[in-house]
């Protein structure tokens, strides 16, 4: 279960090997535990992130959040498949009438 929340707001390439979240900034590197990972934002637009990298992070359930140009999150990725209360409310959500879905 992760505990570390981490903020991206400078360019920087995100990638993950030996089980590590790697973040490289210019002339530093930083390394985090995927099992302490709960969740990363990143803000800023010329953050690199692969495919692998998001695979990674979603197999040790880490949510990421992307931020638009006016620093808002704009998108989600979520790893439902782990857990399945997870899945469940996602179905829970799926299944909503049409009535409760205008009202909400």
């Amino acid at each position: 279960m992760g505990y570390r929340h981490l903020f991206i707001q400078n360019p920087a390439s995100l990638a993950v090997r030996n089980g590590q979240l790697t973040v490289t900034q210019q002339d530093k590197t930083v390394t985090f535990p995927l099992e302490d990972l709960d969740a990363v934002m990143i803000e800023h637009r010329q953050v690199v992130l692969t495919v692998s990298a998001l695979t990674e992070l979603s197999q040790n359930r880490v949510i990421v959040y992307l931020c638009d140009e006016k620093h808002m999150p704009c998108c989600t990725v979520l790893p439902f498949q782990q857990h399945s209360r997870q899945l469940g409310m996602l179905n829970l959500q799926i299944r909503q009438t049409e009535p409760n879905k205008k009202r909400l």
